[in-house]
C-alpha cells in the first residue's frame, strides 16, 4: 500500500499554465466504467461480427491443412487443396535463425510427383518424404 499524498492532474496543470476544472487522480479515472462508443464505433464493431460470422453458401474445403514436419522441425511442408489443384509450403529453418519459405501450386498429380521425386528430404527422412508423397496423392484422389 502507498502511504504518499495523490497530487491532483488539475493542480500541475495550473502550475504548467493550463486552467484545470475538477480534480481526479489517475486511480480515480481508471476505476470508472468505460465510456460508451459513439455512433462510427458501434458501426464498425457491427460490421466486424458479420463479417466474421460464416456464410451458409460458403464452400467448405474437403481437405484442411496438413502439416508434416520432421523429428528436429528443421523443415516443415504445409499441403492444401486449393480448388483442383495443390498447395505447398516447405520451410526450411537454418541454425542461425534464418527461415526460408517456398510456396508451389501443382496443377496436377504428375507435376507433383515428379517435384516428390527431386526433393533432398526423401534421403534425410524417407518416412516423412513417403507421407508427403502419400498425403499429396490422396488430396489428388489418387490414394494408391
Amino acid at each position: 500500500m502507498n502511504a504518499e499524498p495523490i497530487q491532483s492532474v488539475a493542480a500541475n496543470a495550473t502550475e504548467g499554465g493550463m486552467s484545470g476544472g475538477a480534480v481526479w487522480s489517475h486511480r480515480d479515472h481508471a476505476a470508472q466504467p468505460a465510456r460508451a462508443l459513439g455512433p462510427k464505433a458501434n458501426q464498425l464493431r457491427a460490421r466486424r461480427q458479420q463479417s466474421g460470422t460464416p456464410r451458409p453458401s460458403a464452400a467448405i474445403e474437403p481437405y484442411e491443412a496438413v502439416r508434416l514436419t520432421t523429428a528436429d522441425a528443421a523443415v516443415t511442408f504445409v499441403l492444401k487443396a486449393s480448388g483442383s489443384a495443390l498447395y505447398v509450403e516447405r520451410i526450411q529453418r537454418r541454425p542461425l535463425g534464418t527461415h526460408v519459405v517456398q510456396c508451389m501450386v501443382f496443377a496436377g498429380a504428375d507435376d507433383f510427383a515428379r517435384w516428390c521425386d527431386a526433393e533432398p528430404l526423401r534421403f534425410d527422412d524417407p518416412g516423412l518424404h513417403q507421407r508427403l508423397c502419400r498425403r499429396g496423392r490422396e488430396i489428388f484422389g489418387d490414394g494408391h
